[in-house]
């Protein structure tokens, strides 16, 4: 197993994951690998944090609201102080929001919770993409990550995929909606999926050794702002030949 980080003590191997989990924190040093890359960190520093470092603006906006409609139930369903209520009530709503909202069988993969069979994949990408064809607030998505680098699937992989949603407060509103429709599907069919929803083409990083998968593309806004750049782009038939 390769953990890419210091030699770790056959006794403690169970409880640092199978690869380095990517983290603001600087982890090079062996004493800030073994406190922060262990498997009961990333679990509390992913419960915490829940991926709003990276999220788009209506994304983080739906996740906020989410969060304090979450919030204000719980909090009207306990008895009790006030203090216990509001500490029980933030507790259930994060946590609650980090289930359904965020990524957590793709944090599972790593804490050895969850292994996804390879053959679930593609299936998966095509039934996304029909969820999403007719919904005109969203007008791209692609799929980076391992299996644009020709990677394949394995049994510890997980899909990154990227929502652009369309102008507009009615658009924003609808396509966080539908974010977060797919986000819980995937936490109740235990699938890994790290789904971001960005505002622009713009705001997408790309490595220069990944094909993106692309899913759907309305007035080709994806094939352009990646053939600016000098990539290219491939459809998930491409793929799903190829593996």
């Amino acid at each position: 197993m390769n953990h890419e980080g210091p030699r770790i003590p056959p006794l403690l191997s169970w409880l640092f994951p199978y690869k380095r989990k990517g983290l603001s924190i600087d982890t090079q040093s062996s004493l800030k690998y073994y406190v922060f890359q262990n498997k009961i960190s990333l679990t509390i520093i992913n419960w915490l944090f829940q991926g709003m470092r990276s999220m788009g603006a209506a994304d983080l906006v739906g996740k906020v609201l989410l969060e304090i409609i979450l919030f204000s139930i719980s909090f009207v369903i306990l008895e009790g102080l006030i203090v216990y209520r509001i500490i029980i009530a933030l507790i259930v709503a994060h946590t609650i929001n980090w289930m359904i909202n965020a990524h957590f069988w793709d944090v599972g993969r790593f804490i050895g919770i969850t292994r996804t069979p390879p053959d679930r994949f593609f299936p998966y990408l095509r039934k996304v993409m029909d969820n999403v064809n007719d919904t005109n607030s969203i007008v791209a998505v692609i799929v980076i990550g391992g299996i644009s680098r020709n990677a394949g699937f394995k049994e510890t992989s997980d899909v990154d995929m990227i929502f652009i949603k369309e102008k507009g407060v009615k658009n924003a509103t609808i396509s966080v909606l539908v974010t977060v429709r797919e986000r819980a599907k995937a936490f109740i069919t235990k699938f890994p999926l790290h789904l971001e929803l960005y505002d622009s083409m713009s705001l997408v990083k790309h490595r220069t050794d990944e094909v993106p998968i692309v899913l759907k593309d309305v007035g080709d806004i994806v094939k352009t702002y990646y053939k600016k750049a000098g990539h290219r782009t491939a459809n998930l038939d491409d793929y799903d030949r190829q593996f």
